[in-house]
């Protein structure tokens, strides 16, 4: 049957030894190692987690914000649209308004000038007239003293 015999007892006093000298010198520190680097992968999850949740939350209020400036951008496109408008048109008018001025000016000063002409013409006409007359009527003199 089995022996036991002291080899076998000093073998199991030194195996336990060894384990216990093993669990302070290798197992404990690997184990906290161990933990360290479980918490550490915990937390960075967490982190990740955390990240994307933020992430998804600035993207949304990113496209929030985004839209809102798109619609802001529209309206005030709309608006200084409008007022160009307006002001071409409020322009235009005013170039209306003086160019009518101008042309009735021009149309005075046309008629005025078309007047003045007329006396001028009509007092040269009248000398006309009168020299074409005296012209006349001493050619009828001379003829009439010639005897023609």
């Amino acid at each position: 049957m089995l022996q036991f015999n002291a080899t076998l007892i000093f073998v199991l006093i030194s195996f336990i030894v060894f384990m216990i000298l093993m669990k302070g010198i290798y197992f404990d520190p690997i184990l906290k190692i161990r933990a360290v680097r479980e918490q550490k992968l915990t937390d960075d999850q967490e982190a990740a987690r955390q990240f994307a949740e933020d992430f998804e939350r600035l993207n949304a209020e990113y496209q929030a914000s985004l839209h809102n400036a798109r619609k802001e951008a529209h309206a005030l496109i709309q608006d200084l649209r409008l007022q160009a408008k307006n002001a071409a048109h409020e322009n235009t008018q005013a170039a209306r308004a003086e160019a009518q001025q101008v042309s009735e000016r021009q149309m005075a000063e046309l008629n005025e000038w078309r007047e003045s002409t007329y006396q001028q013409l009509a007092g040269e006409r009248s000398i006309l007239t009168r020299a074409i007359i005296t012209k006349v009527t001493d050619g009828r003199r001379v003829r009439t003293a010639t005897g023609s």
